[in-house]
């Protein structure tokens, strides 16, 4: 999920940037950001276990007590796939958008787009003329 609202926010952010044709002061943030939710996915899915098909032993009343727990987390291949599909559709979509954004500030810096000018809330405080009495 925070993959998929990273890629949604940096392609949003690319289209104002063609737009405005303007340079986003977000981007840099942005990225990082879809960076971080893809390494957190990686490091997420090394700790899923997933059971291959052996074959199975019938086990005695007192190991299927003990092992009950370990068989509702782990996960058989059938079941992980579809999973696995997506989360590498996800992957692709991060690579893409990472070209999208490379691409578009090429575009940027060859067209001299400006750069945003968004002012923070403090900025306006000290821009101001001092009031005379």
């Amino acid at each position: 999920m925070k993959l998929s609202s990273a890629s949604s926010k940096i392609l949003r952010e690319l289209a104002d940037m063609m737009k405005n044709t303007r340079k986003s002061s977000k981007m840099d943030f942005l990225v990082f950001d879809m960076n971080s939710a893809v390494q957190e996915l990686q490091e997420t899915l090394k700790n899923v276990p997933i059971e291959t098909n052996k074959p199975e032993e019938v086990p005695s009343e007192e190991e299927n007590k003990v092992d009950s727990e370990e068989r509702t987390t782990s996960m058989s291949l059938h079941e992980v796939l579809p999973v696995a599909t997506l989360v590498s559709l996800l992957f692709e979509n991060a690579a893409r958008i990472q070209t999208a954004v490379e691409a578009v500030d090429e575009l940027a810096n060859l067209a001299d787009f400006e750069q945003d000018s968004k002012k923070k809330t403090g900025d306006n405080n000290t821009k101001q003329p001092p009031l005379s009495s």
